[in-house]
C-alpha cells in the first residue's frame, strides 16, 4: 500500500522508535526545550486553583514533586486508542475522548509541578486519566496498581483532576438530545441521508469547545452556491477524477479511510504526535503538553466542522454522480452526514498546525500529509475538492486560535 511518507515513518516509529529515524542519519537530538515551547503551557480544565485540586495539593506534604515521565502520557494515549478501536465511537466522540483523557494527564502534571508538594506525578496522572475513562465509558480498564494507592497524595490529586474534567464533560452538551434532522433533499445540492442512514451527531456543532469559547471558535465560510460556476467546475472535476482513478489513488483513499474499528482520523494524527514525541525524546511534561494540545485542537475542529455541516447541508457526491451514472458507488462508504466541509480535512488541518508549531523542521511534511488526507476523500468518492480546501483552512484557524491562548482553567 502506498502511504504518505511522514505517516509511514510514524507507524514504523510506533512499533520501534529507532526504526522511525532516517536511514544513515544520526539520531535526532532532543528538542523538548526548544520546539514544544511554541505550545502554550496551560491547564485546560483542572487548574491548580480549582478548589478540589487545591485541597488535594494542600493535603500533600511539602517537598519536591516527582517529574512526570514520558511513558505515562504515551501509555494513556495508547490505551485510549485501543478503546476507540474496540468501542467504535463516532469520529467527533473519539476526538473528545482523547482530549478529555489527555487533558487529565496534562493538567495533573501542571498542578503537581507548580505545587512544591511531594507528589508522585506519574501515579497521580494515571489515576486522573483512569478516572476520566471510567467516568466516560462504563467498563473502561482502570489499573489495579493505581487503585492500591487510594488515600495517598497522588491518589487525591488524580481523583480531584478527574472529577474536575468530568464535571466539565457533564455540561459540554455532547449528550444533549437533538431532534432528528433527516433532511428532505428538497432542492438541488441539499444533503439527505441514504436509505437506511440516520444523521450522525447532528448536534455536535453545539458542543462547548475547550480552550476557546463559542464566540472565539473559528467558523467555516459558506460554500459556493450549488448552481455557481465554481461548484459546477468542482463537480465536473470530481467526475473526471472518478473516471481515471489510479492504484495510487485507491491506496491513498484506503489508507486514510479511518472508518469504524480504527483509531479514527483524530487517532491517526495522535499516532503521528506520539511518533514525533518519541523521535525527539520529549520530556514527560512536554509529551503531555503536546498530546493534550493536539487532541484539544482536534476536538474543537470537529465542533467547527459539524456546525458547518448541518448549517450548510451540502449534498454528498454519491447523490449527484449516481444520477449521472446509475449504480455508481464510491470506494469509501458515504457517511451519514453532510459533505461540506470535510471532517478529515478539518481535523488534519488542526492537528498538522499544532504539530508543525511544535516541530517546525517537520512542518512541510506534516502539511503535505494533511493535504493528502483531504485529497484522499476526493479519490475515495465521498467529498468534493472544495470540502477539503475549506476543511483544511478551518482546522488551521482553529489550531491557531487555540495556540494563541496561555495559562487558563479552560472553564469558558
Amino acid at each position: 500500500m502506498i502511504r504518505p511518507a511522514f505517516l509511514l515513518t510514524a507507524l514504523l516509529a510506533l512499533a520501534n522508535p529507532a526504526a522511525g529515524q532516517m536511514s544513515g542519519s544520526a539520531a535526532t537530538p532532543a528538542l523538548s526545550a526548544v520546539a514544544v515551547q511554541a505550545l502554550p503551557a496551560r491547564a485546560f480544565l483542572a487548574p491548580a486553583t480549582a478548589p478540589a485540586v487545591q485541597a488535594a495539593l494542600n493535603a500533600a506534604p511539602a517537598g519536591t514533586p516527582a517529574p512526570l515521565t514520558a511513558a505515562v502520557p504515551r501509555e494513556v494515549a495508547a490505551q485510549v486508542l485501543t478503546l476507540i478501536r474496540e468501542r467504535r465511537p463516532s469520529p467527533p466522540r473519539a476526538a473528545r475522548l482523547l482530549a478529555l483523557t489527555l487533558i487529565a494527564v496534562n493538567d495533573t502534571e501542571r498542578a503537581a509541578q507548580g505545587s512544591r508538594r511531594a507528589v508522585n506525578t506519574d501515579l497521580a496522572a494515571r489515576i486522573a486519566a483512569g478516572g476520566v475513562l471510567a467516568g466516560l465509558y462504563a467498563g473502561a480498564p482502570v489499573s489495579v496498581r493505581d487503585a492500591l494507592h487510594a488515600g495517598t497524595p497522588a491518589s487525591r490529586l488524580g481523583e480531584a483532576v478527574a472529577a474536575q474534567v468530568l464535571a466539565w464533560a457533564a455540561h459540554d452538551d455532547a449528550d444533549r438530545p437533538v431532534p432528528p434532522t433527516p433532511g428532505t433533499g428538497a432542492g438541488a445540492g441539499l444533503w439527505a441521508p441514504l436509505t437506511g442512514q440516520n444523521p450522525l451527531e447532528p448536534g455536535w456543532g453545539q458542543v462547548k469547545p475547550i480552550g476557546l469559547t463559542a464566540q472565539t471558535l473559528p467558523r467555516v465560510a459558506p460554500p459556493p452556491a450549488w448552481n455557481s460556476a465554481e461548484f459546477a467546475a468542482d463537480r465536473q472535476a470530481f467526475q473526471a477524477t472518478q473516471r481515471t482513478l489510479t492504484p495510487a489513488d485507491v491506496a491513498l483513499g484506503a489508507y486514510w479511510a479511518a472508518g469504524p474499528g480504527t483509531v479514527t482520523p483524530a487517532g491517526m494524527w495522535m499516532e503521528a504526535a506520539l511518533s514525533l514525541g518519541a523521535r525527539h525524546a520529549l520530556s514527560g511534561a512536554d509529551t503531555a503538553r503536546l498530546l493534550a494540545t493536539t487532541a484539544t485542537a482536534e476536538h474543537d475542529a470537529f465542533i467547527t466542522c459539524w456546525e458547518a455541516k448541518f448549517r450548510f447541508n451540502v449534498a454528498r457526491p454519491q447523490a449527484w454522480l449516481a444520477e449521472q451514472f446509475p449504480g455508481w458507488t464510491p470506494d469509501i462508504a458515504t457517511p451519514p452526514f453532510p459533505s461540506y466541509p470535510s471532517g478529515h480535512a478539518t481535523v488534519s488541518g488542526a492537528a498538522a498546525t499544532v504539530l508543525a508549531a511544535a516541530f517546525p523542521q517537520d512542518a512541510a511534511r506534516l502539511r503535505a500529509d494533511a493535504q493528502a488526507a483531504a485529497h484522499s476523500r476526493v479519490v475515495g468518492g465521498i467529498h468534493w475538492t472544495l470540502d477539503g480546501v475549506s476543511g483544511l483552512d478551518a482546522g488551521q484557524r482553529v489550531a491557531q486560535a487555540l495556540l494563541g491562548g496561555g495559562e487558563s482553567g479552560g472553564a469558558q
